[in-house]
């Protein structure tokens, strides 16, 4: 056993029962006490109070673990060692822990706390749940959970139920909804006034509510016309993204928003969305996307040694040069390509590319739709190509690689955002290609890579994984414009067909992804064009950028569903001019272009909320099995007549960028919806009012 008091250590060894053997009582001085205490508490306390014969009696534990002097790491293992002792006698040292000056200590103290299960424990952890400390409320909100369990379902116990939120526990947001429409003044208070997590929280419960509201949908309904029945506009739903920008000088420094990635998740939520219907047994037929046997290929379609000089002779084309990892030669109106493997496994993508320019091709007779980008036409079989000048294969793996061929016009070898375009042209071949980007989504043909896009870039091993833009604060983005340089949106459309994924069906939170890369890689596009050819200004882009967003919309859904309510154009054009425009964020190098500081916010939130609420609609509506590739034409949809709702009544939102000096909050819009004065029932927000609930 070992005793502190003052500056003497007491050591008593034991037997294995705690009986003790012999005493002895040694002078410590202050400044070694520390230095012994220290190795006997590592010794005996770590894992339990009775360890090798040697144990710890409760009050000297007591003191260690209330002695500011020692380490916090005593401090630690004592309070441990109490929580494993649980004795009642010990719950007011625990209580005073947690006013220690370490977060490992109070940690320990809530978790020592929760053990104890008593109703003194529990009134001390509900008193923490008001911790400013985001850490400490969520461990005292899992211990008042595991002492008293969930709150029932009242309106009394709605206060206490919002607080455990920080718990994660589901089950506190199912008791949430279970109260029903009298907890809605309640949640939207806090999503006005409250701290960012509590915010986040609001945020949450109420998209929840809303997806409720989406699960009782009629199969085939047009999911928004519904809800507007049920007084759910939506700007209901994307009054919920909220946004605030911290700027320190003109930059960016921080973005806390609502967290719009768990509003979205909550929103998307549900079933798969099946694209298989849309495609006949002939097209599945064609198109093999699972597991090619490249053995098989090859045997039928053979394999075509040539050498590079006979096939440039055969097609009577000109001298090649390198694009990329492709080959092309110029021929009359257009170019002969061979796009070559640059590594080993490259053979089976190559052919995903043959097989989809051939698909798309036939989509006319297939079943009815097409594609506006003008399609290059492949070439039969695979090519190895022979005598491949030095300088043309330069990175390829191999001397004679396998390869690819087709023939293209000149646009398709010309990138959509070239600061030499008309803005005219420029326009015409964006929305071209945001056409075609949502028509084969609808088809579950997904192209999976615009342009890259990364968080942190370098010369190979330093590069990430790539930009997730639905993060819960969306990062910095690195050389922006260097992503811009070779997209595979081009002047005759869409390019590169071999990242097309064909899915069956996919996850609802997956398709949202991609919808909302597709989105930003657009804007980006847009910008650099615009930058380029210096022509960025606020009513071009947002002009150009607002058609291009609802252009993809309607094409992949039924029309828009008041987007000019729930995305504020002008915000959005004024913070991407605003960053795009300068070179804020350079780090010392005039060259690079970046988003954002270093472990930074992407500084445009404006741009991410669009993208969040765009995407979320779309998966809704596609999720209903109501987007325009798969409904069924001619029948209406639409709720009966005694059911409609007006709607036309929605203040647009306004976001205000009030950040012009150090630290200067940045605000996105105040819901226009918003509990009576007094949070009186008339208050309540009509857009969540219970399922057949009637004025």
């Amino acid at each position: 056993m070992l005793l502190q008091r003052s500056n003497e250590i007491d050591i008593v060894k034991t037997d294995q029962e705690g009986a003790p053997l012999r005493r002895s009582t040694m002078e410590c001085p202050d400044r070694e006490r520390q230095d012994l205490v220290r190795p006997a508490l590592k010794r005996l306390v770590p894992k339990r109070p009775v360890l090798e014969g040697f144990i710890l009696e409760r009050s000297a534990l007591e003191r260690m673990a209330l002695d500011r002097s020692l380490d916090h790491r005593i401090r630690y293992r004592a309070v441990r060692a109490l929580g494993q002792l649980k004795d009642p006698l010990s719950e007011e040292v625990l209580i005073r822990a947690l006013d220690d000056d370490y977060p490992i200590v109070r940690h320990m103290a809530v978790s020592a706390l929760a053990g104890m299960g008593t109703d003194s424990a529990a009134s001390k952890l509900e008193e923490m749940l008001g911790s400013k400390s985001n850490c400490l409320k969520s461990m005292a909100a899992r211990a008042l959970i595991e002492i008293a369990g969930v709150p029932d379902s009242r309106l009394e116990n709605l206060e206490l139920l919002f607080k455990l939120l920080s718990s994660g526990d589901e089950r506190v947001e199912r008791a949430i909804l279970q109260i029903g429409d009298e907890a809605i003044p309640f949640l939207l208070s806090r999503l006005d006034l409250g701290s960012t997590i509590v915010r986040q929280h609001a945020a949450l419960v109420l998209a929840l509510r809303i997806r409720r509201a989406i699960d009782h949908l009629p199969p085939g309904w047009d999911p928004f016309p519904w809800l507007a029945s049920h007084d759910i506009a939506p700007q209901s739903i994307s009054d919920l993204y909220r946004f605030d920008i911290i700027r320190e000088g003109a930059l960016a420094y921080q973005v806390v928003n609502t967290g719009f990635d768990g509003i979205s998740s909550a929103l998307c939520q549900g079933s798969e969305i099946h694209f298989a219907r849309r495609r006949s047994a002939e097209i599945d037929r064609e198109i093999e996307y699972h597991g090619y046997n490249l053995t098989e290929f090859f045997d039928k379609a053979g394999i075509i040694d040539i050498n590079l000089n006979d096939i440039i002779r055969q097609y009577k084309a000109g001298q090649p040069h390198r694009m990329g990892r492709t080959l092309i030669a110029p021929i009359n109106r257009g170019f002969l390509a061979l796009k070559m493997c640059v590594n080993p496994g490259d053979e089976s993508r190559l052919l995903h590319e043959i097989c989809m320019q051939e698909y798309l091709k036939k989509l006319p007779g297939l079943q009815g739709l097409s594609v506006e980008s003008t399609l290059p036409c492949p070439l039969k079989g695979i090519y190895r190509i022979r005598e491949i000048p030095r300088h043309l294969r330069e990175g390829i793996y191999a001397a004679e690689p396998h390869a690819i061929g087709y023939i293209a016009g000149r646009e398709y070898f010309a990138y959509v955002n070239e600061p030499q375009h008309s803005i005219q042209v420029m326009r015409r071949s964006l929305l071209v290609c945001a056409r075609d980007l949502a028509r084969l989504t609808g088809m579950g043909l997904i192209h999976a890579s615009l342009m890259p896009l990364y968080h942190r870039r370098g010369d190979g091993s330093e590069e990430d994984d790539g930009y997730c833009w639905q993060r819960k604060v969306a990062g910095r983005l690195e050389k922006w414009l260097e992503s811009c340089l070779y997209p595979n949106l081009r002047l005759s459309g869409l390019a590169d067909y071999e990242h097309l994924e064909v899915h069956q069906d996919i996850q609802p939170q997956r398709l949202q992804s991609h919808i909302g890369r597709h989105l930003f890689s657009l804007s980006l596009l847009l910008a650099s064009y615009l930058k380029n050819s210096g022509q960025l200004e606020e009513n071009t882009l947002k002009s150009i950028l607002e058609e291009c967003f609802i252009q993809y919309y309607s094409t992949l859904a039924r029309d828009p569903p008041g987007l000019d309510e729930a995305v504020d154009w002008d915000l959005l054009a004024g913070q991407m001019v605003e960053e795009m425009g300068s070179n804020k964020y350079s780090d010392g190098d005039s060259d690079s272009q970046h988003l954002g500081r270093p472990r930074g916010p992407f500084p445009i939130p404006a741009l991410i909320r669009a993208i969040h609420i765009i995407s979320a609609f779309l998966v809704i509506q596609m999720q209903a099995g109501s987007h325009s590739l798969i409904c069924h034409r001619g029948i209406d949809r639409s709720p009966p007549p005694s059911q409609s709702r007006s709607t036309s009544g929605s203040t647009p939102s306004t976001l205000a960028d009030r950040g012009s000096g150090p630290q200067t909050p940045q605000t996105s819009p105040a819901a226009p919806w918003s509990p009576g004065p007094h949070g009186a029932q008339s208050g309540r927000h009509p857009a969540l009012l219970p399922l057949g609930q009637r004025r």
